[in-house]
Order: structure tokens, then sequence, then C-alpha cells
């Protein structure tokens, strides 16, 4: 590992709190400052839970995306390591293979009846603000962490490409999930190349169609080439949530982890 990536992951966790706080600034801001209904015990309880159950469980697994990127580099296995690339195409490359695999993921965790189950806790949502980007069943990374291990291996990628694209993708995780709407121009002009909290706001509908739709996280690239994308100015979302008997339980942490294996009727 160089020292421009042992500096990055030294800092990781304080990136990862001062782009929460920025966020949450924003996101106040755009209420004025005042307090949200939406700041309750149970569901913070829920949504920072499944966040630290799932820091949890990455360290608690031997083999993940750094340790891909290592093994990589030793081997010289994957693009990187066989052709030599500035360094702006690796990160472009390793940001694009990123953005994609999360794509067709996020597809697959609503189309696959056994993956819905473990996604449907992000959904089960009634409200939308930052803290639920981390809302996820920890039990989502033994499918996410090997694609992505594979495309690390894959494409060759350094070690800090691996924590600067990971460290982008939180921010955007953040960023989409802000209850803070952009004016329309605003909105517009950055939907042309990003995902932005008004575009994932449909995604967070309790109608099917809506939620069935701007899949992507950062890039809204792969939702406009794949025919997924719904426009902002287009779309009036009424309820988030899953809008069943799931929201009642939207609170409860250790019925939102029982989520996947609940008998469904």
């Amino acid at each position: 590992m160089n020292g421009f990536a042992a500096e990055l992951l030294n800092w990781m966790a304080v990136v990862i709190v001062v782009l929460f706080m920025l966020f949450a600034i924003l996101e106040l801001r755009s209420r004025g400052f005042g307090m949200p209904t939406s700041l309750t015990g149970g569901r913070m309880s829920v949504n920072f839970g499944t966040a630290i159950l799932t820091a949890a469980a990455e360290l608690l697994i031997p083999f993940g995306t750094l340790s891909a990127a290592l093994f990589a580099s030793q081997n010289d296995v994957g693009l990187f390591n066989i052709v030599a690339a500035p360094v702006g195409l690796i990160l472009v490359t390793a940001l694009l293979g990123r953005t994609l695999i999360v794509y067709w993921l996020h597809r697959a965790f609503h189309k696959i009846p056994l993956l819905w189950r473990f996604h449907r806790i992000h959904h089960s949502d009634p409200y939308f603000d930052i803290s639920l980007g981390v809302r996820q069943h920890p039990l989502i990374l033994l499918v996410s962490l090997p694609v992505y291990i594979f495309g690390v291996i894959a494409l060759g990628l350094p070690v800090w490409a691996v924590i600067l694209v990971d460290i982008l993708m939180l921010a955007a995780a953040f960023w989409e999930h802000a209850d803070a709407p952009l004016p329309q121009r605003l909105a517009r002009a950055l939907g042309f190349v990003l995902i932005t909290p008004n575009s994932h706001h449909i995604h967070h509908s309790s109608r099917q169609r809506q939620t069935d739709s701007n899949f992507g996280s950062g890039l809204v690239i792969w939702d406009r080439l794949f025919g997924t994308y719904l426009e902002p100015e287009q779309e009036t979302v009424e309820r988030i949530g899953l809008g069943d008997a799931d929201d009642l339980i939207a609170d409860s942490l250790w019925k939102q982890l029982y989520l996947p294996f609940k008998p469904r009727g």
C-alpha cells in the first residue's frame, strides 16, 4: 500500500463523519434549522444500528475490497496491473465500474424475491433523510461484497482508487437521501450527470412503478442508458415507504433484522 492510500485509510473515519455532518447541516438548512418529526429514537436505532452492524460485519470478513486490491497488485492481476494508465483514467474507470455494479445489484435486489426480502428494510422507512442512506440489512454484504471484490480484481484497481471510490459512493449515498430537494433548474442541470435527492426521492415512493426506477447511485448514466430513469419534474411522490404493514415496524431494530425471514402472506 503506497503512502497516499495509507493516509486516506487513516483519515477515512474522519471523512465519513465530516461528510455526514455536512449533509446533515444541508438538511437542517433546507428546513430552516427546525427539528424534523422523523428524528425519533426508534428510527435512529434502526438506521444507525444497521449501519453499525454492517460495519462490524465488514471487519469480521477477512477478505474485502482493499484486500482484493492488494492481492491484484501483488499478483499482477487485472487490467491496470497489466496495462499502464494515467491516474485520471484509473479513477474514472473505477467510478464507472463501481456505479455500474451498484446499478445492476440494486435492480437485482428489487427483482429477485429472495434478495428483495433483505433489501426491503431500506424501503420500509416511511421517512426520507440522510440516515436512510446507511439503513441496510447487514446480510446484504454476502451478496454485494463478492461482486465488488470481483470488480476490483478484474480491473486491477490500486488501493488508493478503491478507497477514493468508497468515499465518493458514501458521499453519494448521503447526498441522494438528503431531505433537501434542489431548486428545479439546478436539479435539472445536475440531473444530466448525477443522481440528485429529487430523483432518488422517487425511488423511495410506495408506488411500485416509481420504486422500480432510478436505481443508480452517484452517476445517472446507467438509469438513462438502461431506460429506468424517471424525471423528477414529471413525478409526484405521495408517500415514502412500502405502503404496507411493514411500515408499522419500521422503528424496531430487531423486527427489521428479522424482516427477511418473516413468512410472507
